[in-house]
């Protein structure tokens, strides 16, 4: 469920039109894109709109400058050539990066548990059959292709991130991207008993939901901490996957022309500049 609705209004806030325009129309965007999970009744679609607009002003009141700040601040450290970021600098960044999401999703955890509460057994089991449906859609995407286009998918994937924010890849900068792709472990079925796991804890909670006293604590203990259910091995491939992206970044801003870095820097303080100019009204 973590990567499912609640993933993509970040990436609304990243893509596309850009962020003020984005975040004015959350309201309806949130309701929109959870209808293709489950079919709402009135009064929950009224629940769920009461919800949504309290939690965009708390998120535009307290996390938007944080944002900004942490933006602000990379686009500093990448432009910064006498002090080239190290290690332990990039590993504060994706910390706290991830830090914002884990906030994110602490918030609005309550808020979807009550939600499910009312939910009816044919909308749980409408909205399970969903999550299943795009689980093998990914499962096909990710886990059952041969190792080799797993590799070049991951290589591909990040040549594209790399096209949009720097411009087109260096040589130098194609072969850290392969060698990378190359060094992931394949997380692969272990990523699919995971998500099974979850969705079994999951299960359990909501068909229990009415008579759970600390059902909305558990369901969002499930969210937030998700990794809490990983399995020995699989967490420690993911701790490795993990430190070879961050070495990835590090390498990528050290092989970055000035070029590169200029606009790079620019796209990151358009950002930060965006989130600073959206007004937060109630």
């Amino acid at each position: 469920m973590k990567k499912k609705v609640l993933i993509v209004l970040i990436a609304f806030l990243l893509i596309g039109c850009g962020p003020r325009f984005v975040y004015y129309q959350l309201d309806w965007l949130i309701p929109l894109i959870l209808r293709d999970y489950i079919s709402l009744n009135a009064e929950q679609k009224r629940l769920l709109k009461d919800r949504v607009v309290r939690r965009i002003d708390w998120h535009c009141r307290t996390q938007l400058g944080s944002y900004s700040t942490t933006l602000r601040t990379l686009s500093r450290d990448i432009s910064n050539l006498d002090h080239p970021m190290e290690y332990q600098r990039m590993s504060e960044y994706y910390t706290k990066f991830y830090g914002y999401w884990t906030e994110l999703i602490r918030q609005v955890s309550p808020d979807l548990a009550e939600l499910l509460k009312t939910a009816t057994d044919d909308q749980i089991e409408e909205l399970f059959n969903n999550l299943n449906e795009r689980g093998e859609e990914m499962r096909a995407e990710y886990v059952d292709l041969p190792e080799g286009e797993l590799i070049k998918q991951r290589e591909d994937r990040m040549i594209k991130a790399i096209r949009k924010w720097l411009s087109d890849p260096t040589p130098e900068q194609k072969q850290a991207v392969a060698m990378w792709s190359q060094q992931l472990k394949s997380l692969g079925s272990e990523w699919m008993q995971y998500r099974d796991r979850i969705e079994e804890e999951v299960r359990y909670l909501l068909r229990k939901r009415r008579d759970l006293p600390d059902f909305e604590q558990r369901f969002t203990d499930v969210l937030v901490h998700p990794e809490r259910m990983r399995s020995e091995s699989y967490q420690i491939k993911n701790d490795y996957n993990t430190d070879l992206t961050i070495k990835l970044a590090l390498k990528i801003n050290h092989l970055m022309t000035p070029e590169q870095r200029k606009r790079l820097t620019k796209r990151i303080d358009s950002l930060a500049e965006d989130f600073e100019k959206i007004k937060c009204e109630g």
